[in-house]
């Protein structure tokens, strides 16, 4: 569809609505671009710091069962016990969580780390616990444990060692003969036990071994009392089980200890690591974003040119097209005003233009059919004014131009009935008596006149008694030669 069939206003309307669309696909795309970085980037910086968060919390809880794992081994209290078990597990969760968002976020670093925190924490707990075992093995109470028979056997073998003449509430049967050396030996097995249970040192167990061994070769020296004997060497020997096997807990314990401590250093690290990894990967998505923010700022910025281009393209033809059309009219109006009636009107089409170029061409076309009108009544009056009557105008026009073509023909109709008696008159002069003139064609004065004429020729006949000529009562007829009609072109 060409463009000059549509109207001046909606090819207007149709520049606006074209510039406006492509504003606002503009303006949208650019808005919905920049929500959609802004919200992936603080999606993505959102996820980042709650892996920060998450690996700051393990830590915190590590710290915090490093503190009750330290406050059991001081105190050998139980409900440090559930305190280690709660932060560690609660560590093991957060490190599970910050795993699944690891993983979804395609960090395979932060995920094997996470994954190593969950089997790292998991392994100092179980740790702990054969640790919380050993110590209850040992005896979590001087009373209790180990300890516990190992000091009942001493306590006991002390009560047989004492003079009988001691008092001693918890025994009151026999008694080993007093010797000094062997209560002396009895002490100073007890200050090396004594020793050994403050600083546990090797060197203060095998002291403890030392002076075990010669009170019992001082027991094997006893002469006599056999039973009490043999019960203070099955105390003694008791007493070296308990010993031993508290070393031997202790040295287990300590193993566990040691392999504690290592995975409690393992998880700080571990987690300083993730909050590196993660600060980078912030860093690289502030970066990402920003480099993303350019290329789109730059597609934008090309599209927003190609918007402008299609823009001035659109609305340059359409600028075009009404020049166009006011050229022609220009061009139309110069040529009419320049004489040339017969200039033609601009290309058709459905445009106002084209409307108003239609009707200057009628006006045009009338003004043409005023001015030969006014040559055809200009000709007739100097021809009536000359003595002779043209013919009559066409009537071929339209509107009020035909209603004057129509009364100037009526004019001449008079005029050439006006004629019938001028022939009369001249056939009167030539002493022809003319036949009578028929009065119904005139009418006012006219009238009048043919009356007298016809009442004139009455009386010639009466007096000369003359008969009338042959004249011929034809309006066109005369002694004038015929005549071509005036023609008024439209």
């Amino acid at each position: 569809m060409r463009l000059t069939h549509w109207r001046i206003s909606t090819r207007l309307s149709f520049t606006i609505a074209f510039t406006l669309f492509f504003f606002v696909v503009v303006c949208l795309l650019y808005t919905v671009i920049l929500q959609k970085c802004l919200s992936q980037n603080q999606s993505l910086r959102d996820r980042e710091l709650h892996i920060q968060q998450l690996a700051s919390a393990v830590a915190v809880q590590t710290l915090q069962a490093r503190r009750a794992e330290k406050d059991f081994l001081l105190y050998h209290e139980m409900h440090h016990v559930e305190q280690v078990t709660a932060a560690v597990q609660e560590a093991t969760r957060q490190a599970n969580d910050m795993m699944l968002l690891s993983r979804a976020a395609g960090q395979a670093q932060v995920e094997a780390q996470s994954a190593q925190i969950v089997q790292t924490m998991n392994g100092y707990l179980a740790a702990f616990l054969g640790l919380v075992e050993g110590y209850k093995t040992i005896g979590l109470t001087a009373e209790s444990g180990l300890q516990g028979a190992f000091r009942q056997a001493s306590h006991l073998l002390e009560t047989l060692l004492q003079p009988e003449t001691a008092p001693n509430p918890t025994h009151d049967g026999p008694h080993l003969e007093f010797r000094p050396e062997r209560v002396i030996t009895y002490l100073q097995l007890r200050r090396s036990e004594k020793d050994y249970l403050l600083r546990h040192e090797a060197g203060d167990a095998t002291n403890v071994h030392t002076w075990l061994r010669r009170l019992q070769e001082q027991m094997t020296a006893t002469q006599g009392q056999e039973a009490i004997r043999q019960k203070a060497s099955q105390l003694l020997t008791d007493y070296a089980h308990a010993f031993d096997a508290m070393l031997t807990q202790e040295t287990n314990n300590a193993v566990l200890l040691t392999s504690l401590r290592t995975m409690a250093r393992q998880v700080e690290p571990l987690s300083d690591t993730i909050q590196k990894v993660s600060q980078t990967a912030a860093a690289q998505i502030a970066m990402d974003t920003q480099a993303f923010g350019e290329r789109a700022s730059v597609l934008l910025l090309l599209f927003s040119l190609l918007t402008v281009a299609v823009c001035a393209v659109v609305c340059g033809t359409i600028i075009r097209s009404i020049a166009g059309s006011l050229r022609a009219m220009q061009q139309f109006s110069q040529e009419v005003a320049q004489g040339h009636w017969g200039a033609a009107i601009p290309e058709g089409g459905g445009d106002e233009m084209t409307l108003l170029a239609e009707s200057m061409r009628a006006l045009v076309n009338h003004l043409r059919a005023v001015r030969l009108l006014s040559d055809r009544l200009l000709l007739v009056m100097v021809l009536i004014g000359r003595g002779t009557l043209p013919d009559k105008v066409e009537e071929g026009l339209h509107g009020d131009f035909q209603a004057a073509s129509q009364t100037l023909n009526q004019m001449l109709d008079t005029l050439s009935c006006v004629r019938l008696v001028t022939q009369r008159l001249v056939q009167l002069n030539r002493g022809i008596l003319p036949d009578q003139v028929d009065e119904t064609p005139f009418e006012g004065e006219f009238k009048e006149m043919v009356s007298a004429l016809n009442g004139l020729l009455v009386q010639k006949q009466r007096t000369e008694g003359t008969p009338p000529g042959a004249l011929p009562l034809d309006p066109a007829g005369g002694d004038n030669p015929p005549r071509s009609p005036l023609i008024i072109n439209d």
